[in-house]
């Protein structure tokens, strides 16, 4: 796909199983599986292949109507990718919170986990546990720098009323 494989918006009790996605690891913005405003979403046994994102969880502007980014269980998942692995944001307009990434394998990385509030949502109660990982540094476009964990809350504009991060578990990750 030449942008988002798999856009899940304002979903609710979805499963998401055995879902492989091959984007380009050349192209930037080609994200795997974005859970945008969902809610009761399980996304297991997924293989994903992507330049960008490979699995970010995020509440994008205009879609507030939507509601908040809850109750998301991802597990079991394989990925490569030129950017993040497992991701929140970097569009936080909502809430997103309860969310549990598990016994996923991050072959490629730019960053392993990533956290990025940039809006006004508010993210908590995040948990990323039983995770292995390679993280390393790709040469421009790719936005990472070989982060292993990385956990911002940085105003998008200076007129931006930041949310907060909260109450975020990280347990048996590894990697290099």
């Amino acid at each position: 796909a030449p942008f988002w494989g798999l856009h899940l918006l304002g979903c609710e009790n979805v499963l998401v199983e055995n879902v492989t996605v091959k984007n380009r690891l050349d192209v930037p913005n080609d994200d795997g599986i974005d859970p945008d405003h969902c809610r009761n979403v399980e996304i297991r046994g997924c293989h994903l292949t992507c330049g960008d994102d490979a699995l970010v969880i995020k509440t994008t502007p205009p879609t507030n109507d939507f509601g908040d980014c809850s109750n998301i269980l991802v597990h079991d998942c394989v990925i490569r990718t030129q950017d993040a692995g497992l991701k929140i944001g970097t569009e936080t307009t909502g809430n997103i919170h309860d969310i549990l990434f598990e016994r996923c394998k991050i072959l490629s990385s730019s960053r392993g986990l990533c956290i990025q509030l940039r809006d006004e949502g508010c993210v908590s109660n995040v948990t990323f546990r039983h995770i292995q990982f390679v993280s390393r540094y790709f040469s421009d476009p790719w936005w990472g720098r070989g982060e292993a964990i990385s956990f911002t809350a940085m105003p998008r504009t200076a007129e931006t009323k930041l949310g907060t991060l909260k109450n975020i578990l990280v347990k048996n990750v590894t990697g290099r």
